[in-house]
């Protein structure tokens, strides 16, 4: 779900290969998320093994991300840790869609109504504990590093993008808002899946220039507009009325005190204010991986998860012949 700043984000396109050479730390949830919710078949079921087990995820980190290192792209996977106090009101909230979605799902299905059931199966998504460990064998086996935060993933992600000099990547606005310098969008944008979305690149610097704000102020503005700690916002208020007060008044507490505007949420916005302003992550992580290994990657997938040993070991050998075509443009 996120912060819902979209309206008045200054975004820039983006093509992907213009990321060569940088480091992507990726919101891993939010990534998988988007994968169990798109690659179904047509009557929204998830891909599975003969034993089955869910695969879709499995499909999407290996194909997206093969595509991203033959463009010379360091990647990290940051998985999200405890979620905090703050969020149980929205994850309960979330179940129960999900728990309701499903019950459509399977209603939609066996009436052969295809189109509504998929829909309801997208958002009746959810991830296990199963999944995210099978995706950080395959992630590593790719040499890919993978990162357990403390508590919100895209926090831990925004932390190390300032201190290292990454990007960012998500659907979701957060890691703007929790200080990453850099935030890379829509890099699943793939017609094999279905989705048609151009990727996006959103410089912090950029943002607060022109909306004529500080990094304080757009915590407030996040706030003001809705987060997962407030999910909708504050009530009569969208992105740009948001902005006018955020710039007229010093803080939420005048902003409360002298408009009309209510506070009718559980968790108190001091609280969540400074959750944004000072999050919960880790200085103790290793940014050391383990090679691409092809026969790892194999095992995993076709050994493992059934998929078709043809169809990988096609794939890995197109990527090695472009990545050293790739690496021969960089390094001469």
């Amino acid at each position: 779900m996120g912060v819902k700043l979209s309206p008045i984000l200054e975004r820039q396109e983006l093509n992907p290969a213009e990321l060569g050479g940088k480091t992507l730390c990726v919101d891993a949830f939010n990534t998988i998320y988007q994968m169990l919710s798109s690659i179904r078949g047509a009557d929204g079921e998830l891909l599975k093994d003969k034993k089955g087990r869910v695969t879709s995820h499995l499909a999407g980190l290996f194909w997206r991300n093969l595509k991203l290192l033959k463009q010379d792209i360091k990647i990290i996977y940051v998985f999200d840790g405890k979620a905090p106090a703050l969020k149980k009101d929205t994850q309960k909230q979330r179940r129960q869609r999900r728990e309701e979605a499903y019950e459509k799902w399977q209603k939609e299905k066996e009436a052969g109504n295809l189109e509504l059931a998929a829909k309801y199966a997208k958002i009746s998504t959810f991830l296990t504990d199963e999944m995210i460990e099978d995706a950080k064998v395959l992630l590593r086996a790719m040499g890919i590093v993978c990162i357990q935060a403390l508590s919100e993933g895209e926090a831990q992600a925004a932390f190390m993008a300032k201190k290292h000099g990454f990007y960012c990547c998500s659907q979701d606005y957060d890691a703007i808002v929790f200080g990453a310098p850099v935030l890379v969008r829509n890099l699943n944008a793939n017609s094999m899946y279905g989705i048609k979305v151009q990727p996006e690149i959103i410089y912090q610097k950029k943002v607060l220039e022109v909306l004529g704000i500080s990094s304080d102020d757009l915590i407030n503005l996040a706030i003001l507009c809705g987060t997962d700690f407030n999910p909708k916002g504050i009530n009569g208020l969208g992105a740009k009325k948001s902005l006018a007060l955020v710039k007229q008044y010093k803080s939420l507490d005048e902003i409360f005190k002298n408009t009309q505007y209510k506070w009718e949420f559980d968790a108190d916005y001091e609280s969540i204010y400074d959750f944004f302003k000072n999050p919960l992550v880790t200085e103790d992580y290793d940014l050391s991986s383990e090679s691409f290994n092809r026969e790892n990657i194999i095992d995993v997938l076709c050994g493992s998860y059934d998929f078709s040993r043809e169809r990988i070991e096609s794939s890995l050998n197109k990527f090695e012949k472009e990545k050293v075509t790739t690496l021969s443009k960089w390094f001469g």
